[in-house]
């Protein structure tokens, strides 16, 4: 896999620290309304900043290579973060005098932003949690996993985000790993005792 990104959390916060590739630290936090300090972006809040952070640099770094004065660039992104699908707007100045045939290439640099080619090509998640100590637990997973099968209660979430929760409470001893993965229709899950 490429990046790694590991959040901790900062007790009696709502706070993360974040460790991004090993180099860079940010932290997150929650608005106010919802039990934070909103001391700094809440995690959603990123998803925009990084699409507007890697269109600017993708139109920066290509207006370098062909040696065009772009001048000022700036890339406002509004994210609809409720809508299905959810919706980015991209709106980009720049201060430099650019013709119509620049401004078409510009147009093909920018979508070929990294973030932006994630975003359209999709994600697959796989979900690990590693109990390094004994305790009783439940298990949550995505909705539509044991539907069928008529079995757990529903949730609602802020962000309108449904989630199944198994009456599945078991034992699980020092290192039980539970693993996740995230596909299309639920969550299929294994779990490995090592003892």
């Amino acid at each position: 896999m490429g990046l790694t990104a590991t959040a901790r959390w900062i007790p009696g916060t709502l706070r993360q620290d974040v460790l991004v590739d090993g180099r860079h630290r940010l932290t997150t936090d929650e608005p106010v309304r919802v039990g934070g300090e909103g001391s700094a972006p809440a995690p959603h809040e990123l998803f925009p900043a990084a699409l507007a952070a890697c269109a600017s640099t993708t139109l920066v770094k290509y207006a370098q290579t062909k040696g065009w004065d772009l001048g000022d660039v700036t890339v406002a992104v509004q994210y609809d973060h409720r809508s299905t699908p959810r919706r980015f707007e991209l709106e980009i100045e720049l201060t430099g005098q650019v013709n119509d045939e620049q401004l078409v290439r510009l147009r093909k640099a920018v979508a070929s932003c990294p973030v932006r080619r994630a975003v359209e090509t999709g994600f697959e998640f796989s979900e690990r949690f590693k109990l390094t100590a004994g305790s009783d637990c439940e298990i949550a997973s995505l909705e539509g996993h044991d539907r069928e099968a008529g079995r757990g209660e529903r949730d609602q979430h802020e962000e309108g985000d449904v989630i199944q929760r198994e009456p599945l409470t078991q034992r699980v001893g020092r290192d039980v790993v539970i693993e996740g993965r995230q596909r299309p229709g639920g969550l299929e899950k294994r779990h490995d005792r090592r003892e």
